[in-house]
């Protein structure tokens, strides 16, 4: 339908500012073309595009409730819009004062009033569907810009980012709690990190969660590498040694899984104290040789060799 209006918000002038000059441009000729037409032109630029669909949701709302005020107007005209003295215009002439006479006698009465508020209400509902239904077609045609791209469009915006998929927790029966446990006391075997004799519920939860934040293969280097590890075994100021319930809590589980308990490499230090040792031992070896053959030097010559010669 053609319209001589279209209306804009002020709060689309972020939406609009990402264009350039020449496509705000595009997009205003779009919306005189659509108002004085009726029929929704198509954009090149894709971007153009989705700003255009996204500023015709506001003017076809506008335009949907200027119809129907006008469908309304007109309906009105068709009751009682005859001429003066025209026998239609005397019969709304007599509703009229009937309807008047009807309002003064029912404003006390409640159930009118409700009735009202209830049309009212009706009426409000009526039109909010409506304005819901043309954003939700309008939306869907901006969402089928990108499965249905403009072949003329230089623009790649490339596939939508796929959200990441939540992790879910493994089913209690997919999860050989029997074998586990077996594999933890083999392990264990001749450690002071003690065995377990029975998998709890408790301890099946706690397995269940590390399996569905981890996966199975770092329950197995986890206990492998507690079963390693010297401090976990009570190599530490305390004697302290961990234990199956421990190594599984959420807070310490991660720690061993990256290292932080694995045995450490002896310091470089000692072996550069070694090293210097050696030097000054050597400084002092040839020191001890200087002096030697000095010694040999004095020890050499006597009195004798000098006789005669003052």
């Amino acid at each position: 339908m053609v319209h001589d209006f279209f209306i804009i918000h002020s709060d689309k002038h972020q939406l609009v500012n990402v264009l350039s000059q020449e496509q705000k441009g595009d997009v205003l000729d779009a919306l005189f073309e659509y108002a004085e037409t009726g029929v929704k032109p198509t954009l090149a630029d894709p971007i153009s595009q989705a700003v255009f669909i996204s500023l015709c949701i506001e003017a076809e709302r506008h335009w949907l409730r200027s119809d129907k005020r006008a469908e309304v107007n007109r309906e009105n005209g068709r009751k009682g819009g005859a001429p003066k003295g025209n026998s239609n215009a005397r019969k709304h002439d007599e509703d009229s004062e009937l309807l008047d006479n009807s309002t003064q006698n029912n404003q006390n009465n409640p159930s009118v009033e409700l009735l009202d508020n209830s049309t009212k209400n009706k009426n409000k509902s009526q039109s909010q569907r409506v304005d819901l239904d043309i954003t939700s077609s309008l939306h869907s045609e901006v969402l089928s810009l990108g499965n249905d791209p403009n072949p003329n469009s230089d623009e790649d915006f490339g596939e939508e980012p796929s959200k990441p998929t939540k992790k879910v927790a493994p089913k209690q029966s997919d999860v050989d709690f029997s074998k586990l446990a077996d594999y933890w006391n083999e392990k264990m075997a001749g450690k002071q990190i003690p065995p377990i004799r029975q998998v709890t519920k408790k301890r099946k939860t706690a397995i269940s969660a590390r399996i569905s934040e981890y996966g199975k293969e770092a329950i197995r280097k986890v206990i492998d590498k507690a079963a390693d590890s010297k401090f976990l075994n009570g190599s530490n100021n305390r004697a302290w040694v961990a234990d199956f319930d421990w190594v599984m809590r959420p807070n310490n589980f991660p720690k061993v899984l990256e290292g932080n308990y694995d045995n450490r490499q002896p310091s470089s230090a000692p072996a550069g104290r070694a090293e210097r040792a050696n030097d000054a031992a050597g400084i002092i070896a040839k020191l001890a040789a200087q002096e030697r053959r000095r010694g040999s030097e004095v020890t050499g010559t006597c009195a004798d060799d000098y006789e005669g010669q003052f």
